[in-house]
């Protein structure tokens, strides 16, 4: 953990919470009773994926986290019937040849959850104080038998083992020669269609009613007999019993007589899920193309069709009305549609928030990620302004980013000036290179081949610095061209930072760890630290200063590249299993288990400055800081930008150059220009490319160019010729640049002035 040095923490400037973006989402309606609704909202990428929202009518629906529909191992969330006042709903957990469900009630309006017991199988429903359940057919002997079992609904939790809990009972089994097809449970009845087991007979209906207090079956008498061969749904109302098969739908009273029947043409009518009104009107819903809905009722007055809210999923009946829900198009909610045939707004609820996944903070510009654009596979890209009045506007970068197994964070992703990298949704190992938020080229990772040649590929330390990409440890131009693999030690099991083209690597050997740097494009790699330790240390690259962590990570060192010139400095960790180390202008920032500390490396004598708040990760740029908070919502953590607890003056600094050497302006289409790229720390608000013929000594043309939000100098491009328009004669010519921030504060290179020289020919 962390201790103060100082006797108290200063405290931060306040921080900036990034807002999470929101969209419309799919709603599918559980179920619904005159107490209220309960509805599953579609969250995959939401900071609370698949959530159950209940609430009463004419109110917004909660959020109801008691709900738990997060998948597990053979484990899934399955939900039920609303009965009353209260969603009902299991964990259903399967085995190779059987189930049980653990039964829970949650209360509509409160989102009191009780958890009951366990059943066997996945067939069950409420009446009251009694769960009523079937237990499946291959967990019972013999097996193919079934048989309907009572249990009453707990005041306690229930316990976690057994198929039953306490006072559970067989109430039904029918004849040997009958097999229940469908059950549904109306008041203290439980109505069952059961028809004869052997194949070979007549497959006629038979409708029964046990009531719970007897068990003994009554027979619902059909004036005309039904065959059924493939049935589909059973389903009862306070007057009505309603079956459907073989593409037919029949309705008739509860108390017997002859039912109604209805052909259904359309073949992808849901059959199978059928709702009843207590007049007896059926419902069900029919595709209609275009997202488009239509539900289908069936009375004595004949079918009836009704357009849905576009999008809408689920039906249920509450007395006479019907109800369906969707989270599409203008009005989001709970509709009810009455017996005049008007769906009419009932309910509402918010539309989900996506949690940010990959991001980084780079040049002014927080950029981050997430899944409000709507798919599974591919993530948006967005990007938010950031300086003293807060953040600007977002706006979304044409690129995508991958979606790790559907899962709910993104890739990581990383930013330099107006470059990017983000994870392919082309390809899980894959990453895509940005330039001013358009792909350019994409990199694949190579795989570490490691003990008895297994292979591994890492997730972690993917960063772009400036024209450099960094890998897992290898190292690639930002066109794709791979420059230089780190060592396979440092690949597998090491840490690794850059900046630019100077990359800091830090890998065990034996039980010794070694930081060692290297400059990519004069790869000779220098060892700078060695200590004995089991584990690589943290380490971290800025601007010509490498930084790393002693293996208790008690103190940090501090070093110039060029001078080789070494600070050692006080972090004030006493203990932690995990450390994640970074360096900016002015600034070292560390997170130990979660702690998050700073010391400004501008003040000699500075110590450590505790953060407050539990920190996931954090990223520096020049006076700012972000970090990912863990706010106790694991799929959801807080993204905040601050100002750091002391001073950090403008220095803006040169991250690298990608140029050709030479061109020819001669009207072929083929290298006629000469455009070189600069990447810098801070956005540039004006740049100057000074060039000057090597034969003469005299100033030929001078380019500029305007401001530039992101860090990046773009726009200087030269044809070979004066600003008079006059051809100048092939040879070489010296260039320089010059830049100033926002701030007016020249643009340096850490080393000698941002010069070189091009070669023109004709």
């Amino acid at each position: 953990m962390l201790i103060p040095v100082n006797a108290q923490a200063r405290s931060t400037a306040e921080a900036i919470s990034v807002p999470l973006h929101s969209r419309p989402a799919d709603v599918t309606l559980i179920g619904a009773s005159a107490s209220g609704a309960a509805v599953l909202q579609e969250g995959a990428g939401a900071a609370d994926p698949d959530l159950v929202r209940t609430g009463a009518w004419g109110e917004s629906l909660a959020a109801r986290a008691e709900v738990d529909t997060r998948p597990a191992f053979r484990q899934m969330f399955e939900p039920g019937p609303v009965v009353g006042g209260e969603l009902t709903w299991s964990r259903y957990s399967y085995g190779s040849n059987s189930g049980s469900s653990r039964l829970f009630r949650t209360d509509l309006l409160t989102g009191d959850t009780m958890g009951d017991g366990l059943v066997s199988g996945r067939n069950y429903a409420l009446t009251g104080p009694t769960w009523v359940s079937m237990p499946d057919p291959f967990a019972t002997y013999p097996f193919g038998s079934s048989r309907l079992i009572t249990s009453p609904v707990a005041t306690a939790p229930g316990p976690d083992g057994g198929w039953t809990w306490p006072g559970s009972a067989e109430f039904w089994k029918p004849e040997a020669s009958l097999g229940p097809m469908d059950w549904d449970v109306q008041g203290t009845d439980v109505v069952i269609a059961v028809s004869p087991v052997d194949p070979e007979q007549e497959q006629r209906l038979q409708i029964l009613s046990v009531p719970l207090g007897t068990g003994l079956p009554e027979t619902v008498p059909l004036a005309v007999p039904v065959t059924v061969r493939y049935f589909d749904d059973l389903e009862v109302s306070a007057n009505a019993v309603a079956w459907s098969g073989d593409g037919k739908v029949w309705v008739m009273p509860r108390s017997g007589g002859t039912p109604t029947v209805h052909a259904e043409r359309n073949d992808a009518a849901y059959l199978d899920s059928l709702v009843v009104t207590d007049s007896g009107t059926v419902g069900y819903r029919v595709p209609a193309g275009d997202a488009r809905v239509t539900l289908r009722t069936i009375d004595r007055d004949g079918v009836t069709d009704i357009e849905l809210p576009a999008g809408s999923a689920g039906l249920a009946a509450v007395g006479d009305d019907f109800v369906t829900a969707t989270g599409r198009g203008p009005e989001p909610g709970v509709y009810r549609i009455g017996p005049d045939g008007v769906p009419s707004l009932a309910a509402t609820f918010d539309a989900p928030k996506y949690t940010i996944g990959g991001w980084d903070l780079n040049a002014g510009t927080l950029y981050y990620s997430d899944q409000s654009a709507g798919s599974r596979s591919r993530g948006a890209v967005w990007a938010r302004a950031v300086d003293d009045s807060g953040l600007g506007a977002r706006r979304r970068l044409p690129a995508a980013v991958g979606i790790f197994f559907e899962a709910v964070d993104t890739l990581p992703a990383s930013f330099s000036a107006a470059r990017g990298l983000v994870g392919s949704p082309e390809h899980g190992m894959q990453w895509d290179v940005l330039e001013r938020g358009r792909r350019t080229t994409s990199i694949e990772q190579a795989p570490v081949k490691g003990k008895y040649g297994r292979q591994f590929q890492t997730l972690s330390e993917v960063k772009i610095s400036g024209p450099y990409t960094l890998i897992g440890g290898q190292v690639n131009r930002a066109d794709g061209e791979l420059l230089h693999l780190l060592p396979r030690a440092a690949r597998l099991s090491g840490h690794s930072d850059i900046f630019g083209s100077n990359v800091v690597y830090a890998s065990t050997a034996g039980r010794k760890s070694q930081v060692w740097s290297v400059d990519v494009e004069k790869p000779r790699p220098v060892r700078l630290f060695e200590q004995s330790c089991s584990r690589a240390l943290p380490v971290a690259v800025w601007a010509g200063t490498a930084a790393w962590l002693s293996c208790d990570a008690s103190e940090a060192f501090v070093q110039d590249l060029s001078s080789q010139a070494r600070r050692t400095v006080p972090t004030g960790i006493t203990s932690a299993e995990k450390v994640d180390l970074a360096v900016g202008e002015g600034t070292l920032a560390w997170v130990a288990d979660g702690q998050a500390g700073v010391l400004d490396l501008s003040a000699p004598e500075s110590t450590p400055i505790p953060l407050p708040g539990r920190t996931l990760s954090l990223a520096l740029d020049g006076p700012r800081l972000a970090r990912l908070l863990d706010n106790g919502k694991a799929a959801a953590p807080d993204l905040t930008v601050e100002r750091l607890p002391y001073p950090v003056p403008s220095r803006p600094r040169l991250i690298g150059t990608v140029r050709t050497l030479g061109f020819s302006p001669d009207g072929d289409k083929v290298r006629d220009t000469w455009s070189p790229e600069f990447d810098t720390t801070e956005p540039v608000r004006r740049a100057g490319l000074k060039l000057i013929s090597q034969r003469t000594g005299r100033t030929v043309r001078v380019l500029s160019t305007a401001e530039t939000a992101d860090g990046s100098i773009r726009d200087l491009v030269w044809d070979g010729t004066t600003a008079a328009g006059r051809k100048v004669p092939q040879g070489y010519y010296a260039w320089t640049l010059s830049a100033w921030s926002a701030s007016g504060v020249a643009l340096t290179s850490n080393g000698p002035p941002i010069s070189g020289q091009v070669e023109l020919t004709r």
